[in-house]
């Protein structure tokens, strides 16, 4: 019933052969179970309400593309290679890059169909093009969208996307209590299962995610955090290449307590791949904590800024996390970047060719970086470290922050760059603990470059 109050689920082992750890049904949802000493498989969130296919809420996933476009400056007769159109295309929301305005993408729909090879378009060019990539199918924004609204009102649930590339023009809104998971992330699975969430080319989302907390737009007062969500066995395609107006749009962005971001392949963000956030849309910080975030097996690829991102300068708001299992890789700035790292477990990613840090950890506080395995950052010049800990424990009997196992192999891409591969920073006349015990550096030994295994800093922690 709605009385019952915090219940503890603790001490337990779940094997991972159970589809469902924890059942959690109550009336209200406004107390959730404490969760601590649990191991193995917890898939925290599970409703009776049952599931939700957004299929049958109208979405299509029909997105298909090729790079065989021509169209003529002024017209609006579009034509590619292979004869892939049909009749059912129109009024479908198609982009061809370069043929906008000044060689932008041209985003509009389709107005009529011609042939195979052949429709008229609702816009005409403003640049003649050949050979150009292009992609069309429909919108699939409001059906999704409408999935999880349904979820949402029966108070929480999961929404299955099956698959297909489905385009969206604006951020999907993730409710409270919702998990949004598809049938497979990446590659081939059962002869090609792969669910794709997708930014449409010429859609410029900002200041948001492809997938976006609901909360995230919360504006309370007081304003708290949101409740647990799940993103689960999805791609979600930031396709930066065909928005170059929006520098701000981020893969998965929550704002949620306990949330779950889990088995994802997330790329080609203008922003940042996942991240945590711990303040709204209109900047407002939340009055409580967002603690027990988890971030499990993922891969995030090219993306503008970094790959993961736990984004707090709000002092101790997203804390005691867990960042495990991802594969990180050519993120223009650090791979994995904590800027509250107290209490997060940062363990068993592999992280190669950022632009500047690979994990940065700052403001550590009973903190565990173990067993990664980082190489070839620091690709932009400037001074850049394989792992970079700060902030480790204030006071005398604080408990200690651990640096183990982890693999760091610098490649001194850069000649003129100093490489670092292990930086630890004490601010201060601060007591810090901590060991650094197991760690294995190498170099590619490029005498030109200036290399450091270990640099620890006790008077400023910078």
């Amino acid at each position: 019933t709605s009385g019952v109050t915090y219940p503890a689920i603790t001490g337990n082992t779940f094997d991972t052969g159970y589809q469902t750890a924890v059942m959690y049904d109550a009336a209200s949802k406004t107390s959730p179970p404490k969760y601590s000493g649990n191991a193995g498989h917890l898939d925290f969130l599970v409703t009776p309400t049952g599931e939700y296919n957004v299929r049958d809420f109208g979405a299509k996933g029909d997105a298909a593309n090729v790079s065989t476009a021509a169209i003529t400056t002024g017209t609006t007769a579009l034509t590619i290679g292979s004869s892939l159109f049909t009749q059912k295309d129109v009024g479908k929301t198609i982009m061809v890059a370069g043929a906008g305005a000044a060689g932008a993408v041209l985003a509009t729909t389709i107005a009529a169909y011609v042939s195979g090879t052949a429709v008229t378009l609702t816009a005409s060019a403003g640049t003649t093009v050949s050979a150009a990539y292009t992609e069309w199918g429909t919108d699939d924004t409001a059906a999704i969208q409408a999935a999880l609204d349904a979820a949402s009102s029966a108070g929480g649930g999961r929404v299955r996307v099956p698959q297909g590339i489905y385009l969206t023009s604006s951020a999907i809104q993730l409710p409270n209590w919702c998990e949004l998971v598809g049938d497979h992330h990446h590659g081939t699975k059962s002869g090609g299962v792969v669910s794709v969430i997708k930014q449409k080319g010429g859609a410029n989302i900002a200041d948001a995610g492809v997938i976006t907390a609901k909360h995230y737009y919360d504006t309370s007062s007081p304003l708290y955090i949101g409740t647990p969500v799940a993103v689960k066995n999805l791609t979600v395609d930031g396709n930066r290449t065909y928005n170059t107006t929006s520098t701000t749009c981020d893969g998965i962005l929550l704002m949620n307590w306990q949330s779950v971001v889990e088995d994802c392949y997330v790329l080609e963000c203008s922003q940042d791949g996942i991240r945590n956030k711990c303040h709204n849309s209109a900047a407002t910080v939340v009055s409580n904590t967002a603690v027990e975030n988890r971030i499990y097996r993922n891969r995030v690829e090219n993306c503008t800024r970094h790959g993961i991102h736990n984004d707090d300068n709000f002092a101790n708001k997203l804390t005691d996390g867990f960042c495990c299992d991802n594969l990180i890789a050519t993120c223009g700035d650090h791979g994995i970047r904590n800027i509250r790292a107290a209490g997060w477990l940062i363990s068993g990613n592999h992280i190669y060719s950022p632009a500047k840090d690979a994990i940065r950890a700052t403001n550590a506080f009973n903190t565990r970086v173990v067993n990664n395995h980082v190489e070839q950052w620091g690709t932009a010049s400037g001074t850049y470290y394989g792992i970079l800990v700060t902030g480790i424990n204030i006071g005398n009997n604080s408990p200690g922050t651990i640096v183990n196992g982890n693999v760091i192999h610098s490649t001194e891409s850069n000649v003129s760059n100093t490489y670092g591969g292990l930086y630890v920073g004490v601010s201060g006349t601060n007591i810090g603990r901590f060991a650094i015990t197991g760690n294995t550096f190498t170099t590619a030994g490029n005498s030109a470059a200036t290399t450091k295994a270990i640099q620890y800093d006790v008077a400023s922690g910078a």
